[in-house]
């Protein structure tokens, strides 16, 4: 889906070079309100074990920021990536991929308009999938295989190196 957030003059015309779109985003989420807040700053989600510390980032990355445009004819696109994430504690929130560019007005179809009034536009598509967060547990018997595994190789590396120097001296 997408949202546009246009300059509109309620019937009076508007001359596009004189159109400013530039703006702050407060806050925007996917989330239920609340959720973000709560499982951001109440439950401590860069702190939880086996939470990743950059999905706190990616909840809401366009909080507090501003959009200029620089130039006339100009307008901030905002393209929103949106993946629902399931949290070890059993809750769902929306992690935000973003991709911002700045458009330039082509000209405008309508004739009493020499180019189109600048729009700021946000254009989100939210993906199918669904990340689910685990936490990373390793049993005890991990440890014996793995420490086994690395006795094997070395008692392999010695054995070869053993048959390939004793090849060696016995060629000389």
């Amino acid at each position: 889906g997408e949202f546009h957030l246009q300059a509109d003059g309620r019937g009076v015309d508007l001359n596009p070079a004189l159109t400013n779109v530039t703006h702050a985003v407060n806050h925007l989420s996917f989330s239920e309100a609340g959720v973000v807040t709560d499982v951001g700053r109440s439950f401590g989600l860069a702190k939880m074990p086996g939470v990743p510390g950059n999905i706190q980032e990616s909840l809401n990355p366009l909080d507090g920021e501003t959009f200029v445009a620089k130039h006339f004819h100009e307008a901030p696109q905002h393209y929103l990536k949106v993946v629902s994430t399931k949290l070890p504690n059993g809750r769902i929130v929306y992690q935000i991929a973003r991709t911002n560019r700045v458009a330039r007005m082509g000209k405008s179809p309508n004739p009493k308009l020499k180019y189109k009034i600048p729009q700021a536009k946000f254009a989100y598509d939210i993906s199918p999938l669904t990340v689910v967060i685990q936490p990373n547990q390793k049993t005890w018997y991990n440890l014996v295989v793995s420490l086994c595994a690395i006795g094997s190789g070395a008692f392999v590396f010695l054995q070869l190196s053993h048959l390939a120097l004793r090849t060696v001296v016995k060629a000389s």
